[in-house]
């Protein structure tokens, strides 16, 4: 996550930028003051990849900041130098994080609970490795 803080004194002299109301200063102040706790924290935590505050006193530098950021995390991502994955390599990544994920859910299983699944893939890995035929009638025991 990033957070993008405008200087409070770009707020000066101009119209619609100042919070008239006291307990809008006081939320304001708290949101601000949780958002640099959560980032420090984060930084801690983290390293690079962590949550990033910035500040900012036009609003043409926080575009630039913007950008510094989306390219940051881009080269997090996909280090400078590495091949950029094509639609193919995201397929199976996605393929392996799904069997990944359902392996933990099958090792999460009591023994009772796999005992008929893991009975049943003997029989069918049994059936795929004999190299004599057999029809589907053996499949639907």
């Amino acid at each position: 996550a990033r957070f993008y803080l405008r200087d409070a004194s770009y707020a000066t002299g101009r119209t619609g930028f100042m919070d008239t109301e006291i307990w809008m200063k006081q939320a304001l102040s708290n949101l601000k003051t949780r958002v640099k706790r959560a980032v420090e924290a984060s930084l801690k935590r983290h390293g690079p990849r962590a949550m990033a505050a910035h500040h900012f006193f036009r609003p043409e530098s926080f575009a630039d900041l913007m950008r510094g950021d989306i390219l940051h995390i881009l080269d997090l991502e996909y280090p400078p130098g590495d091949a950029i994955p094509g639609d193919y390599q995201l397929f199976w990544a996605s393929q392996d994080g799904a069997a990944r994920a359902h392996s933990q859910i099958l090792d999460s299983m009591l023994h009772r609970e796999r005992e008929p699944l893991d009975a049943f893939l003997d029989m069918l890995d049994a059936v795929i490795s004999d190299p004599k035929p057999h029809g589907a009638k053996i499949l639907l025991q």
